[in-house]
C-alpha cells in the first residue's frame, strides 16, 4: 500500500452533555414556598446549649424577641404543614400582641444571668470534654483536664459538676 491511499481516522465526537440533573431539580421543585423565619432583634447574645446558662435567661430573651416583633408589626404566617395551623397561628400572634418590654429589673437580671454561663467554653472545648469522658470515664478528671486544651483542671471540675 502506498501513502496516497491512507484513510485518516474520524475525529472524536464529543458526547452531548444534557443538563438532566438541573431539569429534574427544577421539575421536582413544585412545593409551596417555605414559611419565612420570624425576625430576631439585633444584638442577641449567641448562646450555646453546652454553655449551661440558667433557664430564666431564655425566658427573658424570648420576652425580648416577642416585644421586638410587636414593635415592628410582625404578623405570624400560617404554616400549611400543621394540621391545626390556624390555632397555632392565633396563639403565636396572641403572644406577640400581649408582649411587654423588659423592665429595668428584668434587664439587670438578664445582664447578670449572661455572666453565669460557661461563656469561656466553645464548641471545640465541649467536644474535647465529651471525647475525654468517653475515653477515660467520668471519674478520671485529671486525664480529662489534660485532654481539654486551654482549660485548667479547676475549670474542668467545675464544668463536669454540671454533668454528674
Amino acid at each position: 500500500l502506498s501513502m496516497m491511499e491512507w484513510i485518516e481516522p474520524p475525529k472524536r465526537e464529543r458526547k452531548a452533555n444534557y443538563a438532566v440533573d438541573a431539569y429534574f431539580r427544577e421539575a421536582l421543585r413544585v412545593s409551596e414556598p417555605k414559611v419565612p423565619k420570624a425576625p430576631r432583634p439585633p444584638k442577641q447574645p449567641n448562646i450555646q446549649d453546652f454553655q449551661f446558662f440558667p433557664p430564666r435567661l431564655f425566658e427573658l430573651l424570648e420576652k425580648e424577641i416577642l416585644y421586638y416583633r410587636k414593635t415592628i408589626g410582625y404578623k405570624v404566617p400560617r404554616n400549611p404543614d400543621l394540621p391545626n395551623a390556624a390555632q397555632v397561628q392565633k396563639e403565636e400572634q396572641k403572644k406577640i400582641d400581649e408582649s411587654m418590654p423588659l423592665n429595668t429589673e428584668e434587664t439587670e437580671e438578664k445582664e447578670k444571668l449572661l455572666t453565669q454561663g460557661f461563656t469561656n467554653w466553645n464548641k471545640r472545648d465541649f467536644n474535647q470534654f465529651i471525647k475525654a469522658n468517653e475515653k477515660y470515664g467520668r471519674d478520671d478528671i485529671d486525664n480529662i483536664a489534660r485532654e481539654v486544651e486551654g482549660k485548667s483542671p479547676e475549670e474542668v471540675i467545675e464544668y463536669s459538676g454540671l454533668w454528674y
